[in-house]
């Protein structure tokens, strides 16, 4: 299909607010994506990029998983997408994306701050099972709106948190407490506590600032 034909289709697509069609639109962006065709100018690839960020959070689990595998596997695929997908990505998959965070890291290196009040405010929350106080607290300390933090405490695999604790500048130990004593019952302890040291500060830094710039619209399925 012609560059400005498929420009038009995906246009009308975007459109429609169908269900069905947002989930077409999302297959086809992707497929686009995975094989830009030779005859398209590069120029037109940022958009729909940007576009197919913006719609990941409406594909539902194993959608975004599977594009979370896929875009990871492209040495080209925008970080940002990357990020949208982190939540339901394979554990594999994550380190990946945190590897690729790493890589586009622009900004200095963050100089720790003093968490030392929410450290202690978490670490009794957590052995308390306090989750409310727990989830709050927790949003207070990354700078992150309380839905991000819940799906961040939420991960099974603990990736997410060891990423949030490095970013953050928050100490391995609250990390370990937090790994610990909020882990879901599916979740393998020692897993997640070696999730922390798996993490390179600066992927953990880069991921921490997509997050806090999208404080509470990143959805759960």
């Amino acid at each position: 299909m012609p560059a400005h034909e498929r420009l038009v289709h995906l246009a009308d697509l975007a459109a429609r607010q169908a269900p069905e069609d947002r989930a077409r639109l999302i297959g086809e962006l992707a497929e686009l994506l995975l094989d830009w065709p030779e005859d398209y100018p590069l120029a037109m690839r940022a958009p729909f990029d940007a576009l197919l960020a913006k719609l990941a959070p409406e594909a539902d689990a194993p959608t975004r998983a599977d594009l979370a595998r896929r875009f990871a596997a492209q040495p080209d695929a925008p970080v940002v997408l990357l990020n949208e997908l982190f939540f339901d990505a394979a554990p594999e998959v994550k380190a990946q994306i945190l590897r690729r965070n790493a890589l586009a890291v622009e900004a200095p290196p963050q100089a720790p701050a003093d968490h030392n009040g929410h450290e202690a405010a978490l670490v009794a929350a957590a052995r308390d099972h306090r989750h409310d106080d727990l989830a709050a607290e927790f949003a207070r300390a990354l700078g992150v709106g309380p839905p991000m933090a819940e799906r961040i405490l939420s991960e099974a695999t603990g990736d997410a948190l060891a990423a949030a604790c490095k970013g953050a500048h928050l100490k391995r130990a609250t990390f370990s407490a937090l790994a610990l004593l909020f882990a879901p019952q599916s979740a393998e302890s020692e897993a997640r506590l070696k999730a922390y040291d798996a993490v390179s500060q600066e992927g953990a830094e880069n991921l921490m600032r997509f997050w806090r710039a999208h404080p509470g619209d990143t959805q759960a399925a």
